[in-house]
Order: structure tokens, then sequence, then C-alpha cells
């Protein structure tokens, strides 16, 4: 009898074991994250790397297991986090090497048991030194309204670049309160934040790119043989200081992240920039690129009497397709005399005092002078054969065939030149001509002689108008020596402009 219960009670046991295994083989399997997210790549001490994770939460989990190992397998990080939680950062990872995360959701046992693993491969950016850049040259310069605010802001842009290599420089956009005289714009002071969009004044405007252009605060290359955008870093973070000392003059520094752009646009890797500028002597206000500078009360007309002398200077670059070439022709009266330096494309200025009038235009590259006959207008970019580089600050990001920010003259203007109370040679009347306002330049010829006639408004309206003949035999020969030369940063002039 006993043996019979023990047999009995032996069998209850295993049915009862083989009911309770059935059960949880017949759990339900959790859904494992659908999708990884890895971003929010940060510079972390000793240049180390530290990376995000971020993935769907998973219904029914009661919390999510992670592992991070290399390609080769090996284990760098882990750990388990809470059902709240769906994102862990993770420090110490190295730049430039491969890793691959892994995450499952984890569940309770009783009603569901653990996802499957979910796995994402990723690389970590390529990240450069910090190597501070001691700024020599700069500008301040008033850029107008920041049409993407509510608000009435306008933008000053602070560009900084060193003489040990021109072709690079970091301009930082700040938003400052909109001008009633666009001539007295003071340069913002203090530190500053970044944003992507400005809703106030003293913010600065994050780096991003436009239509292949960079825009706002960033690190810009140009390529010392054509002039155009080389690559940079769009800034997205960090602080910018400008302090202004006692004597007038200012200190800047840039201490800020970004991302690394090709040429292309592509984004390359991310990195820290820092930036100083020592004792810039910028002057009271920042240099209207918008509406140039202008002090003129009246019209200006000239004949080839008032304009006897003229100085022609021409650079081409040949290295693009169709090959440019950028006029400039200064006409002038009196002692005053015009040398232009072919490697810089500076316009030196010297004798004692007259009038002149610039006019400097881009057009197709051609042997035959007749090239440049046409009618040009007035605009930012000067386009192959129909528009005019008109402003005496083009396209400061580096996109333009001709001069930019740091040069003293360039564009197109009308200067009376005199002797100032130091006894300098100096532009006491000048007048910057603007975009619109009907500006019209018009050249012709007749294989003998090339006629410019020119009626050209200042910001004030008042116009620069006049006809000027020049013999082609002074030009033809002058066109056809002209090698490619770098389209690079200007040297300053010898005699500082007002503008």
């Amino acid at each position: 009898m006993k043996r019979v219960f023990l047999v009995a009670s032996m069998s209850l046991l295993t049915l009862w074991l083989a009911a309770c295994v059935t059960c949880k083989v017949n759990l339900e399997k959790l859904g494992k994250p659908v999708e990884i997210f890895v971003d929010g790549f940060e510079v972390g001490e000793d240049w180390q790397c530290s990376v995000s994770f971020s993935w769907p939460k998973v219904a029914n989990a009661v919390g999510y297991e992670y592992v991070l190992k290399t390609t080769g397998d090996e284990k760098v990080a882990g750990g388990r986090v809470m059902a709240d939680v769906n994102v862990v950062w993770i420090d110490g990872l190295r730049w430039d090497a491969s890793y691959v995360f892994g995450i499952k959701a984890i569940a309770d046992n009783e009603t569901y048991v653990d996802s499957d693993w979910a796995e994402t491969e990723f690389d970590t950016p390529i990240v450069e030194p910090l190597e501070p850049r001691i700024a020599d040259r700069y500008n301040a310069i008033y850029n107008g309204e920041y049409s993407l605010s509510s608000e009435p802001l306008a933008l000053v842009y602070v560009v900084m670049a060193d003489s040990a290599n021109p072709y690079t420089r970091c301009q930082i956009a700040i938003t400052v309160p909109m001008p009633e005289d666009v001539d007295k714009v003071a340069i913002p002071t203090g530190k500053f934040s970044f944003t992507e969009y400005a809703n106030a004044e003293n913010q600065v405007l994050a780096g991003t790119i436009d239509g292949g252009r960079i825009l706002y605060t960033a690190v810009v290359s140009t390529s010392p043989t054509t002039g155009y955008f080389a690559g940079g870093y769009l800034l997205k973070s960090g602080e910018v200081t400008i302090d202004k000392n006692a004597d007038g003059t200012y200190n800047v520094h840039v201490l800020a992240d970004g991302i690394k752009v090709a040429a292309d646009g592509g984004k390359i890797s991310n990195g820290s920039v820092e930036w100083i500028l020592e004792d810039a002597a910028f002057g009271d206000y920042a240099m209207d690129v918008v509406n140039p500078a202008s002090n003129i009360t009246e019209d200006k007309t000239f004949t080839d009497e008032d304009l006897p002398n003229t100085n022609f200077t021409s650079f081409v670059d040949s290295t693009t397709a169709p090959t440019m070439i950028l006029w400039r022709f200064v006409f002038s009266n009196g002692d005053i005399e015009f040398s232009a330096n072919d490697q810089t494309q500076s316009l030196n200025v010297s004798g004692n005092e007259g009038e002149a009038v610039e006019l400097q235009f881009v057009s197709d590259y051609s042997e035959d002078i007749s090239v440049m006959y046409g009618e040009y207008t007035f605009d930012w970019n000067a386009a192959p054969g129909s528009a005019c580089a008109a402003l005496p600050v083009l396209d400061y990001f580096g996109l333009s065939l001709v001069t930019d920010c740091f040069s003293t003259f360039g564009g197109c203007w009308y200067l009376d030149m005199h002797a100032d109370m130091k006894g300098n040679l100096a532009a006491l009347e000048y007048a910057g001509i603007v975009p619109g306002k009907e500006s019209k330049l018009r050249i012709s010829g007749d294989g003998t002689n090339v006629t410019f006639e020119f009626e050209m408004f200042d910001k004030h309206g008042n116009g620069i108008s006049g006809i000027k003949t020049v013999a082609v035999a002074e030009m033809v020969e002058a066109v056809k020596a002209v090698a490619v030369m770098p389209l690079s940063i200007p040297e300053v002039s010898k005699t500082v402009l007002p503008y």
C-alpha cells in the first residue's frame, strides 16, 4: 500500500513539473527596441569621446540591459536601467574608433521573457587637437537686419585672421538692436551664448550651411589659388567674450565646439576651436557693408578732363571654368597715385590730393578686350559677364572672386583724397556705391578706345556719374600679361582708408 502511494505521488510531481515547464516555455517574448539612436558626441577630458544612446520604449518591459563592445567583441561598458529610462551616456570612448552597442528589454518572467538583443555598429568621429589661434588681422562689420527674428534685430560680424595663415578666418555673428544710424553701430561687448535662431540681442548665431555657403558663426578656409570655400567649422556652442579696453581697443576670445565640414558641405568630424585677439583697434563703430559709408551731400559728375589719370589692374583665376577676370579701374586727378599689389590685390594710395572714382567688376576671361563690353548691375555676388562687384566688402564668407572684409579698398567708390590734420593722405570725402537705386555701369568700345559710362548711387541717393575713355592699346598688353594670381585675403593698405 505504501509503495502504491509513493508511485502515485511521484507521478503527480512529474506531471506538475512538466506543467510548470510548459507554462514558462509559453511565456510571450518582449519585442526588442526597434531602433537605436547614436548621437550627442562630446569632447570629454583628455580628448576622450562621450556618446549618448537612446531607443524607443518597449511595452511591458520592466527595464533594459545594455552593453557596449568593440568590433573585436571586447566589452567596454554595460549595465541596466529602469523601464522609465531610455537613454544612457557612456564616457571614455576613443575618437576615430568602431563600436557595437546592444540593448534588450527585460521582462518580469511571470508573463513575459526578455527580448532578443538589438544592436548597432557605429564609428566615433575624428577629432583634432585644440590649438589656439592668435589673430592679428580683424574687422567689425554691420551686416543689416536678421530677417528670421520677429524682433527688430540686426547682425554684427567680428572677423579675425592671422597673418601666418591668411586663408583661414573666424567670423562671429552677434545680434544687436536695429540701429537708427547704420554708420554708428557699436561693437557689442560681454559674454555671448549660442543659439540656432536669435530672439534677442547679444546672441551668437550658430553656424549653418545655406545653398553651399557657410553662414553666421564659423571658421572659414578658402583656397589660396581660387579664393573659393575650401572647408571649415560650423561653430555650434561655446563661449564668445568681447571686452573693450580703457584705450578703446578690444579683446576677443572664442572657445567653441563645432562640426568640421568639407568644401562640398559634407560633415567630417566634431572638434573645438579657440581664437584669441588682443588690442584690436576696430574703431568706435562696425563698418556698414549693407549700405557702404558715405559722407557726401551732393551729386558728383565727371568727364575725361576731370579724371585724366587711369590706374588699371586685373586678376585672373584660371583654375575655374569658365575662367574669370576681375577688373579694377581707378580714374583720378591731381597728385594722387594708386599702386596695386598683384599678389594680394591690395591697393596703396600715395601723393597729395585729388579726386578718384573706382570701378570694379567681373567678366569671363578673354584676351579680346571686348569681353568687358556690356551693361553691369550692382550686386553682392559677381556673376560672369552680368554683375558688377559694387560694394566695398563683397562676399566675406569666402565664396567671392573679389576682395573681402580685410581689404581697405574694394568695390566701387568715389574718393576725395587730401592731407588730414596729421599730414597723412586720407579720404576726407567718400561714397560707397550700393546695389539697387538704378545704379548702372555701361562699357563699350570701337576697337581703339573703351568708354566707361557710370551712374552710381550711395546710400543717401547721391549720384556719382560720368564718362571716361581709355585707349585700348593701354589695356590689351596688360590683359595678355596677366598671370594666374592667388585670390587671398589682401594685406592692409599702407594708407588706411575710413571704410
